[in-house]
């Protein structure tokens, strides 16, 4: 069971992503609720810029 404010997805931050495997992936997905509020926010902006970056 899984609730909000705050839940575990809205607290990743951008230092807990593992960058070398986003760069390694072929497709990059996520989901828009995840950019509502930060640390979230920043930790998938963080991902999109390096996906895009690969």
């Amino acid at each position: 069971m899984s609730y909000r404010n705050p839940s575990t997805d809205m607290l990743l931050t951008p230092i807990e992503l593992e960058l070398d495997l986003i760069r390694r992936t072929k497709v990059f997905h996520y989901g828009s609720i995840s950019l509502i509020t930060d640390p979230c926010r920043s930790a998938h902006l963080k991902a999109m810029e390096v996906a895009k970056e690969a």
